[in-house]
């Protein structure tokens, strides 16, 4: 019986198996370079889902029916470590999708329209995961907290208030999860200097 299965299907599992293991795997890594390094949201529609599912089918087939050809049953070592191959595959994932999702409750600054403040100046920060705008957060430079202009997911809008304390401090997100998110260097200019 076991002969039998393995004769009959044993390469369609495998080929399968590696198939599913190596697009997960992909999958995962280009989604983490996409969405955390180039900030670019990836939202694939059903019908591509289902497009390269069928591809994936095609493919499976195609490679298991040639390797047939010529290796007729495959070893019970190839079969086993392909099919634990693709489970440990499918928990990886998982467990991925889980930390991505985690990750999103983490702002991320992608620029800001300048490094530098007066009193009354209004800067615009680009980035991620900044909260809805019901459920804004706040900003501050140092241990002053700039008045929010305007809060999406994507950019804020601040203003400086007005303040005695000049200098380079870092600048701090804060989202409504209470993570937040830095830039290293942003100078509070004097007027006085700026202005003359």
């Amino acid at each position: 019986m076991k002969q039998c299965f393995l004769t009959s299907h044993g390469w369609h599992i495998i080929s399968a198996s590696l198939l599913i293991s190596l697009w997960l795997v992909t999958l995962a890594i280009l989604e983490y370079a996409l969405t955390e390094w180039r900030f670019v949201y990836i939202n694939i529609p059903e019908y591509w889902q289902a497009t390269v599912f069928m591809i994936i089918l095609f493919v499976i087939g195609v490679t298991a029916t040639h390797i047939t050809k010529k290796h007729p049953q495959p070893s019970a070592a190839i079969f086993v470590a392909t099919v634990v191959l693709m489970i440990l595959s499918i928990i990886g994932y998982t467990k991925y999708l889980q930390y991505q999702d985690w990750l999103q409750t983490f702002p991320k600054i992608r620029s800001v329209s300048k490094k530098w403040s007066i009193q009354g100046d209004r800067i615009a920060i680009m980035g991620k995961n900044f909260g809805e705008p019901w459920r804004s957060g706040s900003v501050y430079v140092g241990n002053i907290e700039y008045t929010i202009v305007s809060w999406t997911p994507t950019k804020i809008l601040i203003e400086q208030p007005v303040t005695g304390q000049y200098g380079t401090k870092p600048l701090v997100i804060y989202n409504h999860h209470n993570k937040y998110a830095e830039l290293k260097e942003f100078e509070i200019k004097d007027p006085s200097q700026v202005l003359k």
